[in-house]
């Protein structure tokens, strides 16, 4: 599940790519928040064997982060 309709097109041009690789299995995409995949996905409840979760600013959108900056 993606929040960005720009990702969910990528993501699905990078799966149709590996298919014609010889890449097998199934997916499924959706674009919206996140929070809701158990409303969204509740038909895959107990069967999902992988759910990826993005790293960085835009996954955090609203929070408040205690983690000193880098120099």
């Amino acid at each position: 599940m993606e929040y960005e309709r720009a990702f969910v097109d990528l993501t699905l041009n990078n799966l149709r790519h590996a298919q014609t690789q010889g890449a097998t299995g199934r997916y499924q995409l959706a674009c919206g928040d996140a929070r809701a995949i158990a409303t969204v996905h509740k038909d895959l409840q107990g069967e999902a064997a992988l759910v990826l979760a993005p790293a960085g600013a835009p996954a955090h959108r609203g929070r408040e982060t205690t983690r000193a900056a880098s120099a």
